[in-house]
Parts: C-alpha cells; sequence; structure tokens
C-alpha cells in the first residue's frame, strides 16, 4: 500500500488522465503533453499499466530527465486482461521546471503491454488552507475504505477494479450506486458524517481526496491536459 497524507494548512490537487495506449513490437512510445497550472511543494506521479508479461522493460521521462529505466511496479493485482501493475515517482523537484511538462514512456519489452492512466497528486503549499487530503493506492477490501468526517468536505474517489461491477456508497445510512471498471472512474459528492464504501470485492484501487469547505475555491487541474502524441518506430530489417 502506498500512503501520502496532507494535514495542515495547506492546498492539494488530484488528477487522473486516461491514456489508453497499446505499446508494443512496432507502436514503441506514448507522450502526454500538460500545462502546469500550479507551483508545488510535493508531487507524486502513478502510472497504470496492463499486462501478461513477466518480463518488460521501458524508459519514462519528464521532459528532458529520465524518472526510471526499470518496469518495476510498486503492486500488481490480477484482472480479467492481466496484471494490472501500478508504478508511483516522487517527481516534485522536476514537476517545477517548465510551464510545459511531457511525460513519455519509450517502451522496450516484445509483447504488448496497454498504458491506462496517469494520476497525479500534487501539494502546492499555498497558505490560508485548514485542509486535509489523502492519497492512498493499493488492493483493499472496500469495506475497509471508511470516512469520518467532522465538517462538510469534498470527497474525490477515483475507483478501479479488475472487472465491472456495482457498489454501494453510503452517506449516513443513506446509500448511493457506483459503477466500477477497468477503467478510473470518478464520483465526487460533498458530504459529512459517516461515508462509507460497500462491496464484496478484494481488489478494489481507490484514492481519496478530502477538503474542508470552510476555504471553497474553484479547483483546477494540477495539469491542464494538452494533447496525448504517439509515435512508433518499426525494426529495420
Amino acid at each position: 500500500m502506498f500512503s501520502l497524507e496532507v494535514n495542515g494548512h495547506s492546498k492539494a490537487t488530484l488528477d487522473c488522465y486516461s491514456v489508453m495506449r497499446i505499446l508494443n513490437f512496432e507502436e514503441r512510445e506514448v507522450e502526454l503533453a500538460l500545462i502546469r497550472t500550479h507551483n508545488y511543494k510535493k508531487a507524486i506521479a502513478s502510472v497504470f499499466v496492463t499486462t501478461n508479461n513477466d518480463y518488460n522493460s521501458w524508459i519514462l521521462w519528464i521532459n528532458d530527465f529520465v524518472i526510471t529505466r526499470e518496469f518495476k511496479p510498486s503492486l500488481c493485482i490480477k484482472s480479467g486482461l492481466g496484471k494490472l501493475c501500478v508504478f508511483n515517482y516522487d517527481i516534485s523537484s522536476l514537476l517545477n521546471l517548465s510551464n510545459f511538462v511531457n511525460f513519455r514512456i519509450k517502451y522496450t519489452g516484445t509483447k504488448s503491454i496497454v498504458v491506462n492512466n496517469l494520476v497525479l497528486f500534487g501539494e502546492t503549499g499555498e497558505p490560508n488552507y485548514n485542509s486535509f487530503y489523502e492519497y492512498k493506492i493499493g488492493p483493499k477490501i472496500i469495506s475497509d475504505i471508511k470516512f469520518d468526517l467532522k465538517d462538510r468536505s469534498i470527497i474525490k474517489l477515483l475507483l478501479l477494479s479488475g472487472e465491472r461491477q456495482k457498489i454501494a456508497l453510503r452517506v449516513n445510512g443513506e446509500d448511493r450506486e457506483i459503477k466500477v471498471g477497468s477503467q478510473f472512474e470518478e464520483n465526487e459528492l460533498v458530504a459529512e458524517g459517516e461515508v462509507k464504501l460497500i462491496s464484496s470485492s478484494n481488489f478494489i484501487l481507490g484514492f481519496s481526496f478530502i477538503k474542508n469547505l470552510d476555504k471553497e475555491e474553484d479547483s483546477k487541474y494540477m495539469l491542464e491536459k494538452r494533447k496525448i502524441m504517439e509515435s512508433s518506430r518499426r525494426k529495420v530489417v
């Protein structure tokens, strides 16, 4: 389980970008071009990949800086499409170097993988915020996800499962239905009191983003999505 908590006078953002690109022997690269909208004192990038392979290799960049040359996931879970692997990187020292941010992956393996999503969490350090933010990732029994909110707050959930299903979100005893599948489903609500997710599934990946509404402002994306570019390189015989 990967976990990061920010508790105090600060502001944070949580954003999910859909990539959905197959990389293999012929299609080698994918690039996600973004524009930074804040300065960040802390930033985490999580990359989600589906694979059926025992061995994979890649290179991951932000702009001209190599983040990793190793395909070593933080964790993997089984799904109907193979193994869903998650990679977490601390990019705090890189994100503020330019207003234009390019995430680029070059796949150097032979069998196909699918790059599903890029999720970014960042703490801005802006003053005059009395907020609590929680960023967690990992296989989780869904009944364990529970919040007890003393103040009116925003909850932002990005949920994913190995199979398509419906789960219940219980707010102060009242159930709301949520659909969950192999792609992230974003759910956001304002609530106060007890909030609980109810399901029999043991394989859910969830992110929670909680903001006290004492000082609510219009939220902005951490990075503004501009374009997704693909390039392919074929083997020269």
